[in-house]
C-alpha cells in the first residue's frame, strides 16, 4: 500500500498530467489532421476560490479526445488504475474497444 501512497504523491506534486498521441482509423469528429486522437490522464482536485487552494484528489480521469468536442472518459479513484488504464491504450484503440472497458462520452 505504502508505494501506491508514495506513487501517487509523486503524480500530484510533480506531473500534474500525462498526455501521449495514439493513430486511428476512426472519425473522432475530428481526428488531428496526423490521424492521430490525444489521450491524457489528469487529476481533478476542488478549487477553493476563498483561499485560491486546491483540495485534495477527487479523481483521477483518462479521456481521449480528438481535435474538437467529441470525446471518452473514465474516472479512477485511485492514480495507479488509471496509469494502467492510460498504458493500455495504443495505438488504433477502438471507441468500440474504450466502451467496453467502460469509457463514455466526455
Amino acid at each position: 500500500m505504502e508505494k501506491i501512497i508514495k506513487r501517487t504523491e509523486v503524480f500530484e506534486h510533480t506531473c500534474h498530467q500525462k498526455k501521449k498521441r495514439i493513430l486511428t482509423n476512426e472519425n473522432w469528429f475530428p481526428a488531428f489532421n496526423d490521424g492521430t486522437v490525444e489521450v491524457s490522464l489528469h487529476v481533478d482536485r476542488k478549487y477553493f476560490q476563498k483561499t485560491f487552494t486546491f483540495g485534495p484528489p477527487i479523481d483521477y480521469r483518462v479521456a481521449v479526445w480528438g481535435i474538437d468536442d467529441f470525446g471518452l472518459e473514465m474516472s479512477f479513484s485511485t492514480f495507479c488504475d488509471a496509469n494502467d488504464m492510460f498504458e493500455r491504450i495504443v495505438n488504433l484503440t477502438t471507441q468500440e474497444t474504450l466502451q467496453a472497458w467502460g469509457f463514455g462520452p466526455a
